[in-house]
């Protein structure tokens, strides 16, 4: 989708406006440094805008970014971005006020996903699967926080989801909201619940899974350390909740929330989430990991009211779950675990020459 328009701009109050002839014009390129940096501080260093002028030049449409208008304070740059502003020096560019956004209610829809809850403090989505919580630097995929904060304004995340892992997720809307939550989070005093699809039939039912996990840096997946590593605690409490055949539907809750937390400890155990490609294997049932945030208990940051969220699984989900319960879902039985390299990346069992392992190597490097 493009990210602008080249004749009518749409600035924060909502109206298509022409563009009009500006009586001052800057341009530049983004520099090696300069990679990954915001747009609003590209521009406050290298045109000296104050971080309020900046917003409100992109509010109002006086930025470019290769030839699109943006409107994004937050998008990173790239290597060689042209951005150009035009503007009228004569005119005073400040950052919209918050009450100048437009409104978003609960029951909204915002890239996809569903607002459950929005106050002055706090706003809770139920997050669609493929679309990441927070930007990923190196990319240029979208993601669920700049969507919002183009209708609330700047937004401060206290947890994430994976990118295919589809529920309900929170944002602080502001700096002393977040830092009244993480307390809760850091102490495991929120409530977690996800509910997932395994290979198998785990034992016992009912379960705690304490382990120690790291992240492999070259790979970037997670895995349990080995003797002599030291890792991060990890907790699940898992509850099976129906077995469907070469399938079971579980409960996870989170005691802690580490990276790919329930995802690797189930594939430990050897019930890995069916469709899950990096710790488990492919599905043609679901092209995800069958893994979906359910429901979300904290404490509001201001009142500190009890408050919970509850989401249920979206269309591909109840698809996988109703062939499961009618018998057509083939998932075949668990895979033996695999064996791992020195770094700790999945490698299948059977291995070929050496030779020809190294030529597939450098192949992907240098592709």
């Amino acid at each position: 989708m493009r990210r602008g328009l080249r004749v009518k701009l749409l600035p924060y109050n909502g109206r298509a406006v022409n563009q009009r002839p500006a009586s001052a014009y800057k341009q530049f390129q983004v520099r090696a440094p300069e990679l990954g940096w915001t747009l609003q501080r590209v521009l406050h260093d290298r045109l000296q805008f104050s971080h309020a002028q900046a917003r409100g030049l992109l509010a109002r449409g006086c930025v470019f970014r290769n030839g699109w208008a943006q409107r994004d304070a937050a998008i990173r740059m790239s290597l060689g971005d042209q951005v150009e502003v035009r503007y009228d020096p004569s005119l005073r560019y400040s950052a919209p006020k918050r009450s100048e956004y437009r409104a978003l209610e609960a029951g909204d829809f915002v890239a996809g996903g569903r607002v459950l809850h929005v106050d002055e403090a706090l706003v809770v989505v139920d997050k669609p699967s493929g679309l990441l919580s927070v930007h990923a630097p190196g990319t240029r995929s979208p993601d669920l926080k700049r969507r919002l904060e183009l209708r609330l304004g700047r937004l401060f995340p206290v947890q994430r989801l994976d990118r295919y892992t589809s529920g309900v997720l929170a944002y602080a809307r502001s700096r002393a909201a977040k830092e009244a939550l993480l307390p809760q989070f850091r102490d495991h005093t929120v409530l977690r619940e996800y509910v997932g699809v395994v290979l198998g039939r785990p034992e016992p039912s009912s379960r705690t899974l304490r382990s120690s996990l790291m992240e492999d840096r070259r790979s970037l997946k997670v895995r349990p350390i080995r003797s002599g590593e030291t890792g991060e605690e990890a907790v699940t409490e898992v509850e099976l909740l129906q077995a469907l055949g070469s399938v079971s539907l579980c409960r996870f809750r989170l005691q802690t929330g580490k990276k790919h937390q329930i995802r690797v400890q189930m594939a430990a155990i050897g019930h890995p989430l069916l469709g899950d490609r990096a710790y488990g294997r492919p599905s043609p049932a679901l092209a995800r990991p069958a893994l979906h945030a359910a429901a979300l208990e904290l404490s509001h940051p201001l009142s500190g009211k009890r408050m919970r969220w509850e989401s249920a699984p979206p269309a591909d989900f109840q698809r996988l779950l109703k062939q499961a319960r009618s018998g057509a879902l083939q998932a075949g039985e668990p895979a033996a675990p695999a064996r791992r390299s020195r770094v700790g990346t999945r490698q299948p069992v059977s291995r070929g020459p050496r030779r020809n392992r190294t030529r597939r190597r450098g192949a992907r490097g240098a592709g």
